[in-house]
């Protein structure tokens, strides 16, 4: 699609890997990066590389909150990036993303 636009295409991630070769996880509770516990915006939950909180699966990437206590917090979860694998300063991004908010409701 952004080709026809004039957009040139220049990363790309399908999931169709059962790893993440093209992200990194970042973990804890922010310390580790030099903020303060809650990554500096007082979040509650801990951040894991565990495949309880991120998977792929039938190519799409699955991150998964849970309620549980873990490293001083009440939730764990995931979170990734990808640094030095695809860093932009502008650009287009488009992203297909699925939220289950009834679910964030149920932890």
């Amino acid at each position: 699609m952004s080709e026809k636009l004039g957009w040139e295409l220049v990363w790309q991630n399908e999931f169709d890997k059962e790893y993440l070769d093209k992200w990194q996880h970042q973990v804890g509770r922010g310390e580790g990066y030099g903020l303060p516990a809650g990554w500096g915006n007082d979040e509650l939950q801990c951040y894991t590389a565990r495949p309880e909180n991120s998977y792929v699966t039938e190519g799409k990437l699955i991150i998964q909150a849970q309620k549980e206590d873990y490293n001083g917090a009440n939730y764990t979860s995931a979170r990734l990036r990808t640094i030095n694998k695809g860093d932009w300063l502008y650009g287009r991004f488009e992203i297909r993303a699925k939220s289950q908010k009834d679910k964030a409701s149920d932890l």
